[in-house]
């Protein structure tokens, strides 16, 4: 949850810079919204602006006409509009996360908060998500195994990795959780409840290939305990 003291900010922030402008959504974003001391603030906006105060990057668009600092605290200010947040708010990835535990500063006739509501993943949507994630978990992981006879160790650690990421996205969505982006993927294991006793940090630091195979075998009987997957599923995975 967001601090009173950077929502005090944030505000302040937007009444000095952004509200002439009529923003119909502004959302404070990032990790000032799970820690009091972030590096900087990120907000998102939606409105009317000239191309000439927007400036594009390979992954997002940032606004350009406001200030940079305020109050001896940096703000990175991105663009969005509707059409991309409807996108994002339908995708298995750390966007749709990076909406959903946004704080909502203004949001002009509750649009995307309705929005967040309306847009959810059907359940076979989420099967066929979890299908492909418990895939790519096995085939990293069977990688990883042969590996160590035809490649270096760090393919190995690469591999085992990915592996690993995949079944960390798992936990999450067997959760009823979104994904969240990499850096915090692991913080927020701490609100789950299904959670393998592999996936702390002290464990998680030094697994061994056999503890993933014991980590990706308890994923499966979840899975077909809860009846996310079948074991017809596992067996066209598995081959």
């Amino acid at each position: 949850m967001v601090s009173k003291q950077i929502l005090k900010l944030v505000k302040e922030y937007c009444k000095e810079f952004i509200d002439k402008d009529k923003p119909e959504l502004i959302l404070l974003t990032g990790s000032a919204n799970f820690i009091s001391n972030p590096e900087d603030i990120d907000l998102c906006v939606v409105g009317k602006y000239a191309k000439k105060d927007i400036k594009i990057y390979s992954d997002f668009k940032a606004i350009t006409k406001y200030s940079k600092e305020f109050q001896s605290n940096k703000f990175e200010i991105e663009y969005l509009d509707w059409s991309l947040i409807k996108r994002d708010l339908k995708r298995f990835s750390f966007h749709n996360w990076h909406l959903r535990n946004a704080t909502i500063i203004y949001d002009k006739n509750n649009k995307f908060k309705e929005l967040k509501m309306k847009l959810c993943f059907s359940k076979s949507e989420r099967k066929a998500k979890m299908f492909a994630l418990f895939e790519q978990a096995y085939d990293y992981l069977n990688d990883a195994k042969s590996s160590k006879r035809i490649h270096h160790a760090t393919t190995k650690k690469m591999l085992q990795y990915k592996s690993l990421s995949s079944m960390i996205d798992l936990v999450y969505l067997i959760n009823n959780k979104f994904i969240p982006s990499d850096k915090w993927k692991i913080y927020f294991l701490k609100d789950v409840d299904y959670k393998p006793v592999h996936l702390t940090e002290k464990r998680l630091s030094n697994l061994k290939l056999t503890d993933m195979e014991r980590l990706l075998d308890s994923i499966e009987r979840v899975l077909i305990k809860k009846r996310l997957l079948s074991k017809s599923d596992f067996k066209i995975i598995k081959g």
